[in-house]
Order: C-alpha cells, then sequence, then structure tokens
C-alpha cells in the first residue's frame, strides 16, 4: 500500500522580523535602522529638521502677564489732596505771622524768622509738588512721600523721648517760661502726629498703591533704584539743611565748649550747604552723601554736647552760660529743654541719621556687587 500524499503545503507564513533593539528605529516598512551608524543618524536628523510639517523656528514668547491688582487711584487722590491741604494751611499761617509780626518782630526772634523764612517755603514747595505727583500717580511722588513721613515720624518719636525725659516726672510744667501749655500736651500733640503719619505711611505703602503706582508710570525713575535706607537719608538731610540754613542769620554757634558769634553767617551756611550736598550726593546713590552724612551729623552733636555740658566756675560766667540756654531752643525746636532733654534730642537724631546712612551704605555696596535689572513693580 502505497503512503497517504503529503498534506497540500499552505502558503508560508511571512517570516517574523526579529525585534527592533533599543538603539534601532523601526519605519513603517520595518526596516531597521541602527542610530549606532553616526552617517545614518545624521541624515535621518537632516531629513527630519528639513520636513515641512516641523515648524522651522519657535514662536515669540508671550509677553509676562502684568500682575492682578486693585486700582488705587483714588487712595493716592486722597492722600494727595491731603498733602496740599497742608501745604496750603501751612502757607496760609506764614503769611498770617508775616502780616502780624511785622519784620521788626522776625529782626527780634531768630527762631521765628528761621522757621517762617526758610523752613516754611521750604515745606510748603515739597507739600506742593509730592501732593500733585500723588494725584498723577507717579512712582517718584509715593517713594519721596514715604520717606519724609518715615523722617516726620521718628523726629516726632525723639522729640516725645527728649520732652518726657525733660519733664520727668511731673508732665504738667510747660516747656519754656513763655509758653503755659504742659509737656503732656505737647506729647498728646506728638502722638497724634505720628499716629495720622503711620496711617499714611500704611496706605502708600499698599501693594494695590504701589502697582496702580506702576501701571500709571509704567516707565521706572530715578526712586526705584535707590533703597528705602537712602530716601530716608535724603529726607533727613533736605530737613538738616532747611533747619540750619534758616540760623544763617543767627548770632551764637556751639563751638565744642563755648558759644561763639563771628562768622556766623558762614557757620550755619556752611553747614547748611553741606547738609544740603549730602543730600544731593545720597539722591545720586554716591557712597560719598552717607559718608558726608555721617561726618556732619557726628561733628555737630560732638559740639553741641561738649557746649552743653561746658560747666563755668564763677557766677557772671554761669549767668551768661544759663542765659544761652535761649540759644540751645533754637537747635532743639524751640523747646526750652534741659541738659538731659536737650542732649537726648541730640543724641536720639544723630543716632537715627548714622543708622540710615550706614544701611545706605551697605545697599549701595549691595547694588554695585549684583547690579539690578530695571526696577519693576
Amino acid at each position: 500500500m502505497l503512503p497517504p500524499p503529503p498534506p497540500n503545503p499552505s502558503p508560508a507564513a511571512p517570516a517574523s522580523l526579529p525585534a527592533a533593539n533599543e538603539d534601532e528605529y523601526v519605519d513603517p516598512g520595518a526596516r531597521a535602522i541602527d542610530l549606532k551608524n553616526r552617517p545614518v543618524a545624521d541624515s535621518l536628523r537632516e531629513i527630519m529638521a528639513s520636513s515641512p510639517r516641523l515648524p522651522q523656528q519657535m514662536p515669540p514668547p508671550l509677553p509676562p502677564v502684568a500682575p492682578a491688582f486693585a486700582n488705587r487711584h483714588w487712595t493716592l487722590a486722597v492722600v494727595g489732596l491731603f498733602t496740599l491741604l497742608c501745604a496750603m494751611v501751612l502757607a496760609g499761617e506764614t503769611a498770617w505771622h508775616l502780616t502780624t509780626g511785622g519784620l521788626h518782630g522776625l529782626a527780634q526772634d531768630p527762631s521765628e524768622r528761621a522757621r517762617l523764612l526758610v523752613a516754611h517755603p521750604v515745606s510748603i514747595v515739597f507739600q506742593l509738588i509730592l501732593g500733585l505727583g500723588l494725584i498723577l500717580a507717579r512712582r517718584w511722588a509715593r517713594q519721596l512721600s514715604l520717606a519724609f513721613l518715615l523722617e516726620g515720624l521718628l523726629w516726632g518719636l525723639v522729640s516725645a523721648t527728649a520732652i518726657a525725659v525733660n519733664n520727668f516726672p511731673d508732665f504738667s510744667r510747660a516747656l519754656s517760661a513763655e509758653d503755659d501749655v504742659p509737656a503732656w500736651a505737647y506729647l498728646a500733640l506728638l502722638g497724634g502726629v505720628a499716629a495720622i503719619a503711620w496711617l499714611l505711611l500704611s496706605l502708600l505703602s499698599h501693594r494695590n498703591v504701589r502697582l496702580t503706582c506702576a501701571s500709571a508710570q509704567p516707565v521706572p525713575d530715578w526712586t526705584d533704584t535707590r533703597s528705602p535706607s537712602e530716601l530716608l537719608l535724603f529726607a533727613l538731610m533736605v530737613s538738616t539743611a532747611t533747619t540750619w540754613a534758616g540760623l544763617a542769620g543767627y548770632h551764637a554757634w556751639p563751638c565744642w565748649g563755648a558759644w561763639r558769634s563771628d562768622h556766623v553767617p558762614w557757620v550755619w551756611g556752611g553747614a547748611a550747604a553741606l547738609a544740603a550736598v549730602a543730600a544731593s550726593l545720597t539722591a545720586r546713590g554716591s557712597a560719598a552723601g552717607p559718608s558726608l552724612a555721617i561726618a556732619i551729623v557726628l561733628t555737630a552733636a560732638s559740639s553741641v554736647t561738649m557746649t552743653a555740658l561746658h560747666r563755668p566756675s564763677d557766677e557772671a560766667r554761669l549767668s551768661r552760660f544759663w542765659g544761652a540756654w535761649d540759644d540751645f531752643s533754637q537747635l532743639w525746636d524751640d523747646w526750652d529743654f534741659n541738659v538731659r532733654g536737650g542732649l537726648t534730642f541730640t543724641a536720639l537724631m544723630t543716632v537715627v541719621t548714622v543708622a540710615a546712612a550706614v544701611a545706605a551704605l551697605r545697599s549701595q555696596a549691595q547694588r554695585r556687587k549684583t547690579p539690578a535689572p530695571n526696577a519693576n513693580p
């Protein structure tokens, strides 16, 4: 018997290709491309780079999204109007004193002359400029207003401390024989002024107010490149220059233990000019500004301290010395401080100015090490 015929062979299935290795690229035609082969891999990259389906260049980056904030232009307008109101009140008071007192009265009262002819006009001009700048939501107006408000707040705290030390423990006594207002009334007034200054500082330093100014003035100005300590020192030096310029026509100055009356306009005028130069250099960001400010306040404080502590021996010189307290009252804001109160005021204002100058020097050194880009909010 013949063996059965073999079954009809079925069409052979195509042989399966070996699985691609991790280093191989498998195209739709199942043709393996060895990516380890450098010429083949380079050719593949050129083909993919020239494919019309791929973007030839990346799209430009999207502009940064501005931070969301609530517009607080009304806050700036209210503070600006309040500043303008203070300027108008001060101008009215100055005009009233000048018309009622007359030039003869000013000639007899150097303190009043310094205040009405120098300090008040400078303060009025600054308040008018800052008030208009706040209404227009300028960056520089907000920054400088913060600096001058902080300077005024510190001055109020120093003055209150000096009054407390001067009149402790009897706060019902007046600060001078010509003034019957007790010390506690001055302390209450300074406390109210400090509360108003703190409220205005809180309003102007709010994030929404800052971003409102940045939106109204997109281009940063010079105040954005200055640290808060530099702006505070600028305000302190402007106030110091104004006070000393008002005393340029005064009849005496403390000279490290004695009162001198020769070349007084040059002494007070020169000191005021140096303080103004220190303020200008600080505003420009120069390290010479804080250094000059430190030298000025330490020199003035040493002269005032040594003169205040000088105790003459004989009675005639003693009476002449105690008569010089009228001179000291011009340096200590017209308050009849004794040695404790006067030296407390001098020491604290010196410490505040030196601390602001040292902080300004540190911020300038840090800025030179790491130059900051354009200041943005």
